[in-house]
């Protein structure tokens, strides 16, 4: 065993066309504990540890841990997501490292729809979008056995399309159905009342939301 200390530098955006940004919300996990301003957490008999700027979810005999962010962390405008973890050993039960939702899932509820995540469960590791219709989830990424490897991952709301990308690479960019939820929330773990002990373990270093000014689509013209 090994301890590993992790520090993340400001990140180049990745968004399509954009050069300019405001930072709408970030957290890199420096203190001791989750900040009560950003983040609600529920246990679940689990473990939520921070510490080496990280914050660590260990399952528990009855449930996994729920961290649910407070108010409404997303910008008007164009907007980007990007966050960065690693899962541990591939088991059962599903949790995601980030989901960008339209509304929080309250605590055990068990069902949920999110916009877009980084999830893994007995299917693998994947991130997913809600890219087609308000109904069919698109699976931009995905391992399957799941490696237990750091993956950066950007989601991108630019106009009427999504743009993702995972380890610096975009993985999609497609059109939006004008019946996509806009988020306003963030979320990790899960909520679920499920039992079970065979839960995703993982470690979230690094969360930032940004306002992107200056869009310009791939012709060349500014938006106005």
């Amino acid at each position: 065993d090994c301890a590993v200390t992790a520090t993340f530098a400001e990140f180049p955006t990745q968004c399509t066309g954009t050069n300019n940004f405001n930072v709408a919300f970030f957290d890199a996990f420096s203190s001791a504990a989750l900040d009560p301003a950003r983040w609600t957490s529920y246990a679940h008999g689990g473990v939520i540890d921070v510490a080496n700027n990280a914050v660590t979810l260990i399952p528990g005999s009855s449930g996994f841990p729920y961290v649910a962010g407070v108010g409404n962390p997303i910008p008007a405008g164009n907007f980007s997501v990007r966050w960065i973890a690693a899962f541990g050993p591939q088991n059962s039960y599903g949790d995601g490292s980030l989901a960008v939702t339209a509304a929080l899932p309250a605590d055990l509820a068990g069902s949920w729809s999110d916009v877009a995540d980084a999830w893994q469960d007995g299917g693998g590791y994947r991130v997913q979008v809600r890219a087609a219709d308000n109904a069919t989830v698109t699976t931009a990424y995905s391992q399957n056995p799941a490696q237990q490897t750091v993956h950066d991952v950007e989601y991108c709301w630019l106009g009427g399309s999504t743009e993702v990308y995972v380890d610096g690479v975009q993985v999609l960019s497609a059109p939006r159905n004008a019946n996509i939820p806009r988020p306003h929330a963030l979320w990790f773990g899960n909520p679920s009342a499920t039992s079970g002990t065979t839960w995703n373990p993982f470690t979230l270093y690094y969360v930032e939301v940004r306002a992107l000014n200056d869009e310009i689509f791939k012709d060349g013209f500014e938006t106005p």
